[in-house]
Order: structure tokens, then sequence, then C-alpha cells
């Protein structure tokens, strides 16, 4: 094993939500499931915990295009440069996460 930190390798995004009976999946832009949230399989529907949690996940990709864009920014030559943009995207984002958008 080494000792040298690997790059994350994640499913390229945009990733969404896939509704089911007990669960919600987290699925690619392909369709294939990333990962699933929801309670119990004796239990019809989800929490509203579940519905939180899986636009967190789903958002995962996007959030860290997003703070990537800003730490970027930030040590850029000129880092006032495209702000507003950068944060309105951020923004956007966020508001996806919380089940906003």
């Amino acid at each position: 094993m080494s000792d040298t930190p690997q790059r994350a390798a994640f499913t390229k995004g945009p990733w969404g939500l896939q509704f089911g009976d007990s669960r919600i999946g987290i699925v690619s832009e392909r369709g294939e499931e990333i990962a699933s949230v929801g309670s119990a399989p004796y239990y019809k529907g989800y929490s509203p915990t579940d519905y939180a949690n899986a636009h967190l996940i789903a958002a995962a990709p996007d959030l860290v295009e997003a703070l990537q864009e800003c730490v970027d920014a930030m040590y850029s030559d000129n880092p006032a440069d495209g702000w507003k943009e950068i944060l309105d995207k951020a923004r956007s984002v966020l508001a996806r996460a919380r089940g906003e958008g």
C-alpha cells in the first residue's frame, strides 16, 4: 500500500435522485446507483431526514466543483475576477444540497 494520497475518483456528476417505495437512490447521469438512503424495507415512504440526506449526497459532485472554483479564484493572479458568478453558482449548489432547487 502506498503512502501517497490518491486523488478522488468518484463517479462524475451530475447525480440525481430516484424515488422508490422505501428508499431514495442517488444515481449517476447514466442511471447507475451510487448510494441510497431510506428506512427499513417494511416501512413505505421515507422521512424528511432521508429526503434531506439524499439531496445532500446527490449534490456532492457539484459541491466539490463549486468549492474548487472558490479555491482557484482565491489563489489566482487576480482573485477579484469572476467572484459574482462563482458565488452565484455556489449559492445555487448549496440550495440544491438543501433540497431547495
